[in-house]
Formats: structure tokens, C-alpha cells, sequence
């Protein structure tokens, strides 16, 4: 999403400024909460060491399928002593099991066959990329009732996430402001060879998040 934190606000503020709600139905009505902004910053000095209030910060180290490799595990340690010498909390992040999320996710992309995905290609002819081909074959729609215990699914897994993170405020009172993950098991993948689509951040990208952002109420 950008290479520094500057970037992100000035992209997220630029299109919530055009208040994208009034256009489509799907997205919430929610501005930039300067409020937020304001007192999450408070809580660290200029220098980026914690005051009396500091960042209590998860590590999603593994998502208990593929151990990131060593270079990746490596940045992590990095950041995790960085926070750690300017005093800030840190943790291990234990989800709800991951592997709920991307069986839920993957099922919604093909639950209409591809179809949607053909009709949004040949609006520019444009050819199906080599490594989702085989997931985006066209194919008959699942059964109404099997997309119902989809939608059941998800919103059970919506619940308990909701619930891991509310309860990593036991002991110390406070919640988990923020989880970092990995973007992939791997410093580099050779192309059309991407097999593993579940480690955290580029599941949280594909699957966690949209996962929970699909049923949230």
C-alpha cells in the first residue's frame, strides 16, 4: 500500500475525502478519525519511544503451515527489537485458526463458477493470468444451501477473531493496537510457482481480513 506510513494516510485520507460512500452502498460511512490519529500518536514520543502509555504491538510469526524463511524471520526480529528497545509492549499473535479463513475465502471466489470473473475479462478480452487459471476454470455455481453454511462459517470465524482480540487485553488491560505479519513465507517465489497462498500477510491481505470484512455487521 506505500513505503512508509505517510504514504498510507495520504492515499486513505485522499480517498475518503471524496466520500466513496455516497457512491456505492457497499462501502461504510467512515472519515478519517483525526481523533484516533491524535491520541495513538500521543502515546509515543518524538523519538518513537513509549511514554506512559505505549503500543502494545502482536507478531504473527507462523501461520502454523509454513515457517517463514530466514530472512523473513529475520525482519521480524528486527522490528520486534526495535518496539522492544523504545519500550513499547510486544506479543505473539495466536489466532483463530487461519486455515478457516482460507478455506471460507477461496470457497466465496469460486462459489459462482468464475463466471463473474470471465464477464469482467472480456470487457477488455483480457486472458486469465497462467497461475489462477486452474482455480478460475469455468464451472457450474455451488448449491444455494452449501454457499448458506459458507456464510454460517464466516461469521462464526468473524466472532471468535472478534474475540481473540478483545481478549488479549487480559493481564495488562489493554488490547492489541496492531498485528505484523509477514507478506509472504519467502524473500522471492519463482513465477506461476506462488503455491502457498495462506501465510499470514498475504492471506491477511486475501483471506483474513476480506474474510472478516465480508461479515462484518
Amino acid at each position: 500500500m506505500g513505503t512508509s506510513i505517510d504514504a498510507v494516510k495520504l492515499v486513505l485520507t485522499s480517498l475518503l475525502s471524496t466520500s466513496p460512500w455516497l457512491r456505492d452502498p457497499n462501502v461504510v460511512n467512515m472519515p478519517w478519525n483525526s481523533e484516533v490519529e491524535t491520541s495513538t500518536l500521543a502515546r509515543a514520543n518524538p523519538d518513537g519511544s513509549a511514554n506512559s502509555a505505549p503500543l502494545k504491538i502482536a507478531i504473527y510469526w507462523t501461520d502454523g503451515v509454513v515457517t517463514p524463511h530466514p530472512p523473513v524471520e529475520r525482519g521480524l526480529r528486527i522490528v520486534q527489537g526495535a518496539l522492544q528497545d523504545l519500550k513499547h509492549k510486544v506479543v505473539v499473535w495466536d489466532p483463530p485458526s487461519q486455515t478457516t479463513a482460507k478455506k471460507v475465502h477461496l470457497a466465496f471466489l469460486e462459489a459462482d463458477g468464475a463466471h463473474d470473473v470471465h464477464q469482467q475479462l472480456d470487457l477488455s478480452g483480457e486472458p486469465l493470468v497462467p497461475p489462477l487459471r486452474g482455480s478460475f476454470q469455468l464451472r457450474d455455481p455451488i448449491p444455494l444451501l452449501e454457499y448458506q453454511d459458507l456464510t454460517i462459517q464466516g461469521k462464526a470465524y468473524n466472532e471468535a477473531y472478534y474475540d481473540y482480540w478483545n481478549s488479549t487485553s487480559r493481564g495488562d488491560g489493554q488490547v492489541v493496537d496492531a498485528v505484523l505479519m509477514p507478506v509472504a513465507p519467502h524473500a522471492a517465489v519463482i513465477p506461476g510457482k506462488f503455491y502457498h497462498t495462506g501465510e499470514p500477510a498475504s492471506a491477511t491481505e486475501c483471506m483474513i481480513w476480506k474474510t472478516l470484512n465480508r461479515f462484518q455487521s
